[in-house]
């Protein structure tokens, strides 16, 4: 009999500074990625937190048709973002 294995992660979070991001801290860019990969995590630990909560209190489907409106909610957020100086 043939053996099988799967690798699963808990969570999936990619996340790199783009060169500029953070002009001074050239040198720290292990740090600078770490603190956003920390944010995510946090911040998704957070979200589903409350998601779980409103879905107790509510319904589930209230719940999913919050998370399906995270994605908007991103995108107008994206929109404040400042241009990239060329």
């Amino acid at each position: 009999m043939g053996r099988s294995s799967s690798r699963s992660s808990g969570f999936a979070a990619t996340g790199s500074p783009r060169p500029g991001s953070f002009p001074r801290a050239s040198r720290h860019v292990g740090l600078a990625s770490g603190v956003i990969l920390g944010v995510s995590v946090g911040l998704g630990g957070l979200i589903s937190a409350g998601l779980g909560l409103l879905a107790d209190a509510t319904s589930l489907e209230t719940a999913l048709y919050a998370v399906a409106g995270l994605p908007a909610i991103a995108f107008g957020l994206g929109l404040t973002l400042p241009e990239p100086d060329r």
